[in-house]
């Protein structure tokens, strides 16, 4: 049980980003895109790589830290980049999203705060769509977060959901309401 304000302020709060997508990707042809984001003093996470996008990437990725507040310089650096597995990344895009009303309005108010879904530039080449989320440390552990995506399907599975739609609209068509029966 926390006996006094300052206790509060020593949990940690948990600031979450989620990525949606990058769009206005700029570059000579297809590329790998991936997103990093990195809040000031802490961890870079990176999204999965979205292979061949054409200017438009999707990735609904979570990512979470906990931070401690006040902070100092509060912000989220974006990057878009273009992943190139024998070389360095190309960085094709950065932002830096100021998140100090977002830690002021959690101080003052003592309930989370948030952002949602708002479109960031990430000069000189692309944008970003993203959530920003700050809890306290209640609000987190009574909403915990996942993180990443769900696990991707196998090709077996996918050729399976792929085979089926395609079966029950030539049925459509067909006018074939089941098979076999009385």
């Amino acid at each position: 049980m926390l006996r006094t304000i300052e206790d509060a302020f020593k949990q940690p709060h948990e600031l979450r980003v989620i990525v949606w997508e990058a769009k206005s990707i700029k570059s000579e042809g297809p590329v790998d895109a991936m997103v990093s984001a990195v809040p000031l003093g802490l961890e870079k996470k990176t999204t999965d790589v979205h292979y061949f996008a054409k200017g438009t990437a999707n990735f609904n990725w979570r990512m979470t830290w906990p931070v401690a507040l006040p902070a100092r310089e509060p912000s989220v650096v974006l990057d878009v980049f273009h992943q190139d597995p024998l070389r360095t990344d190309t960085l094709l895009g950065s932002a830096t999203v100021d998140i100090k009303d977002l830690c002021d309005q959690v101080l003052k108010d003592k309930v989370g705060s948030s952002l949602d879904r708002v479109w960031v530039e990430c000069m000189p080449a692309g944008r970003a769509c993203v959530s920003i989320e700050l809890l306290t440390p209640a609000e987190a552990s009574e909403r915990p977060a996942t993180t990443l995506r769900a696990p991707a399907r196998s090709p077996a599975e996918f050729a399976s959901m792929i085979m089926d739609s395609v079966l029950d609209a030539c049925k459509k068509v067909l006018g074939v309401v089941g098979c076999g029966g009385a």
